[in-house]
């Protein structure tokens, strides 16, 4: 009987493919078959494996045209007689026990999945990546945070009988193996690097950037939507939110970004070349280590840390400690950023800090009382000494790694990571599309006093991988993120609440507008279109927008600003507008259908009334749990969809040569690049940074 077999695709891997089947041919365990499934390779893959099919009765091989890995893999399901299924990849290799050792695991067990370690391979270093054993007593919770790649899994056969990997799809693991492990709890770990990952640049995961990378989103969304429906989502919550993050930030960054251009991309970002990490914490800590080994992996560094790079400890009790609550709120506030000022050397580095703090007691409760809590003074006074900040819970719990994650994201996020929203080939004009955002921020309270309202203008440069950011009351001209960041952070000391300047927040937009329109490159304005916001532009209320002259359905003849003089607008301008709304400001219940019952969407998006809308989490409760499910799906045509955090897409000025949707599509992947910690989608990228800025505040 056939204990194991191993199914092997091969597509150009000449280099690398005896090694492979060497490793494969030697294994202990004698009861195995190697199913090698040429991929309609191009290269002299084939001569290879005719070479080992002499020698090694146990290789099986067959030829199919080429489809892809999940094709091969697929296929070579099909054709195999084991037990339990295995899976290696051409151009990696396996200790000689791998098998042997799953297998016995799998008996021992009774287990329908065994996991174990990889051994990340380069030309000259390796390391194990660890999977999260220890992460909790439920095996599927340690599963789907264990890295979902394929070839470290053994996997009971019959379990394919109703899944198979997605073709035409990269991220074809986390595709299909978190789906598995909710189809049974009997999931094995082996503390043991086993398989050997080699990372070579022209592979599928390594090689330049190329759109199907975007599949990220459909794969997560599609894993998402299993848990919803077998109404696990609620139970893994966390642990999907992990792959979000995890996925989305050092997975997507691992590919969207070359490793060897970073130190370039950091240039680009900053205008500078050099960056340096600070760990404050009250002694050290093993999440100075993790943090430290993270950084690393994201930017795909095993041989400690680039010389752009320089990372510091520093342990200071004092300035960490809880404020004195016998004092006024701004005396114990302003306390604290002195204290910061004479004990932290100001710097002119780009410097990010993260400081380790207790969130909570070992009872659960909040370790700061409200008044005691240094988080704030903490940021404003490292601000005014030259340094972002990251706050991490210091507590050594299962979900560390969640949380060290999210605090990395959020850093790059400071520095001003644009990420590359490749369109459509059609449309691949939009590619190089500037896009400004307008938010007004409302009223801000300060330990010093309050903050007026001031307009702030977030401007996307794809071409130069920059973020600009305008805001009048604060400075002239522009900043980069990471620049503007520090300012908002600053804004919570004395002397950069006093430097704020009171300026007419409507003639503040108006200026905006008028440049962008007289602007040769095409640009998109997005509005934040919330109360505060239309109260300086009420143009872009639905009462006006009803009644303002239109050469076509998403075209207007004319710009107004409040009172004043009318703007025409002519075919030479290449300004488009696109107004957004979210949450109270748009209706919770929306059924968008066609005639025939199915749903009308591209990428996301709904239409309805000539406005385009999308949502963020779908609801598992009663009966809104079949939420965002194909029509098909459906009991009834008439059952509503209920869409929490929905948002608003209403182009309000576009040329009347645009196709809205397309427009309206790609403003929605710059909202995919705007998911936090909660894996919620939020307001699109520019709308969304803005918003980050003004939490800075206080």
């Amino acid at each position: 009987m056939i204990k194991v077999s191993v199914i092997v695709p091969v597509y150009n891997t000449e280099k690398y493919l005896a090694k492979c089947l060497d490793s494969l041919v030697n294994q202990t365990l004698k009861d195995i078959e190697i199913i090698v499934v040429n991929d309609g390779t191009k290269d002299n893959s084939e001569k290879i494996i005719n070479e080992y099919l002499k020698k090694y009765s146990k290789i099986r091989y067959y030829k199919k045209e080429n489809g892809g890995l999940s094709s091969a893999r697929n296929y070579g399901i099909e054709l195999a007689n084991g037990e339990y299924v295995g899976f290696v990849d051409s151009d990696d290799y396996v200790k000689d026990g791998m098998f042997s050792k799953m297998y016995e695991c799998a008996i021992k067990n009774n287990s329908d999945i065994v996991v174990c370690d990889t051994i990340m391979k380069k030309e000259t270093s390796e390391y194990i990546l660890k999977s999260n054993l220890k992460y909790s007593e439920d095996a599927v919770r340690n599963y789907i945070i264990s890295y979902p790649m394929a070839p470290i899994r053994l996997v009971r056969k019959s379990l394919f009988k109703d899944y198979n990997f997605t073709e035409k799809i990269l991220y074809e693991d986390l595709c299909l193996m978190p789906t598995l492990a909710i189809m049974t709890s009997k999931i094995s770990f082996l503390n043991e690097g086993l398989y050997y990952y080699v990372q070579r640049d022209s592979s599928i995961m390594t090689s330049a950037f190329n759109e199907k990378q975007l599949d990220i989103f459909k794969v997560l969304n599609n894993v998402k939507d299993k848990f919803i429906e077998n109404d696990l989502y609620k139970k893994y919550e966390k642990e999907i939110e992990y792959l979000y993050i995890t996925h989305l930030l050092r997975s997507a960054s691992y590919r969207f970004i070359s490793v060897n251009n970073y130190k370039e991309l950091l240039k680009q970002m900053t205008g500078k070349e050099h960056l340096v990490i600070e760990i404050y914490s009250y002694s050290s800590n093993e999440i100075n280590s993790i943090l430290k080994r993270e950084v690393l992996k994201i930017i795909g560094a095993t041989e400690g840390f680039p010389s752009y790079i320089t990372i510091k400890e520093i342990y200071n009790p004092t300035i960490l400690s809880a404020l004195d609550p016998e004092k006024q709120e701004s005396e114990r506030h302003h306390l604290r950023i002195s204290e910061i000022q004479n004990q932290v050397k100001y710097t002119s580095d780009l410097t990010v800090a993260f400081v380790l703090l207790p969130y909570k007691d070992s009872d659960g409760n909040n370790y700061f009382e409200d008044n005691t809590d240094p988080k704030k003074a903490i940021r404003a006074g490292l601000a005014r000494q030259g340094r972002l900040t990251q706050f991490i819970d210091d507590r050594i719990e299962s979900d560390i790694s969640h949380r060290v994650d999210a605090a990395i994201r959020d850093m790059i996020r400071q520095l001003g990571y644009l990420p590359q929203i490749h369109a459509p080939k059609k449309n691949k004009e939009l590619n190089q599309v500037i896009t400004t955002g307008i938010h007004v921020i409302n009223f801000k309270k300060t330990p010093y006093g309050n903050i007026d309202r001031m307009a702030l203008f977030l401007t996307a440069i794809p071409h130069k991988h920059e973020i600009r950011v305008e805001c009048p009351a604060l400075w002239r001209g522009s900043k980069r993120y990471w620049e503007a960041c520090l300012e908002f952070q600053k804004l919570a000391t004395i002397e950069s609440y006093k430097k704020v300047t009171r300026t007419r927040v409507s003639q503040d937009i108006k200026q905006k507008v008028i440049t962008l329109l007289h602007d040769n490159n095409d640009q998109l304005l997005v509005v934040d279109s919330n109360g505060v916001t239309r109260n300086y532009w009420k143009m872009l209320t639905n009462k006006t927008l009803e009644a303002v002259e239109k050469e076509d359905t998403y075209t207007l003849k004319k710009l107004m600003f409040d009172n004043e003089k009318s703007i025409s607008l002519t075919k030479e301008h290449n300004l488009r507008i696109i107004r957004t709304r979210q949450n109270s400001e748009v209706f919770d219940y929306l059924t968008p259908q066609k005639e025939n019952g199915a749903c009308e969407s591209k990428s996301g998006l709904f239409i309805s009334s000539d406005i385009f809308y999308s949502i963020g989490e779908r609801p598992n409760q009663g009966p809104y749990t079949k939420a965002g499910l194909k029509s098909s799906k459906l009991k009834t045509p008439t059952e509503q969809y209920k869409y929490v955090d929905m948002i608003e897409f209403y182009p309000i000025h576009l040329k009347v040569e645009d196709e809205a949707k397309s427009w309206v599509s790609y403003l929605q992947r710059y909202r995919k690049e705007a998911i936090q910690y909660k894996g919620t989608l939020r307001n699109t990228l520019v709308l969304h940074l803005a918003m980050k800025l003004e939490e800075y505040i206080y």
